[in-house]
């Protein structure tokens, strides 16, 4: 595995745990977790290769973080939800349902919603609008990184 398939992994995997259920609110800041991701993978490549990253470069890499961590988000989540230690999104919309003052056709509209998010094409489509938003995000952390962690690659030698 090249160094950078293993920065990408080690930022993806960062960005897909502090993305997970019941943590994920880090990423109402503007995707904190996952920005915080791509500065993690950025920081472990250029203290592999002892190098810098140009932005261009770093952002793709953030790109790419930004994906993965979307997936591992995604599976992270469905596990925890699976043994019980989040609420799944069907608890949640039960919650919802038993809510004071909610019209038939509110509970109707909500089932519904739940019936395609709970779904196969759902989790799909819910995942990949993540990795785009995440891909944005990760490539923003990717480019903050860069210029982080820039080093002055004439003294390395």
């Amino acid at each position: 595995m090249s160094s950078k398939q293993s920065s990408i992994l080690v930022g993806g995997l960062v960005g897909g745990i502090l993305s997970t259920s019941p943590i994920s609110v880090i990423n109402c800041l503007c995707c904190l977790g996952v920005i915080i991701g791509a500065i993690a993978g950025i920081w472990y490549y250029t203290d592999q290769e002892q190098t810098s990253v140009e932005t261009g470069n770093a952002a793709v890499m953030g790109a790419g973080i930004g994906v993965l961590a979307a997936v591992l988000s995604a599976l992270f989540t469905f596990i925890l939800g699976s043994i019980g230690l989040v609420p799944t999104s069907e608890e949640q919309f039960r919650e919802a349902m038993q809510m004071e003052g909610m019209t038939t056709e509110g509970r109707e509209a909500l089932q519904n919603i739940q019936n395609y998010m709970t779904s196969v094409g759902g989790m799909i489509v819910i995942t990949g609008v993540s990795a785009v938003v995440y891909a944005i995000f990760g490539a923003i952390g990717g480019a903050i990184a860069s210029a982080i962690f820039k080093k002055n690659d004439e003294t390395l030698g």
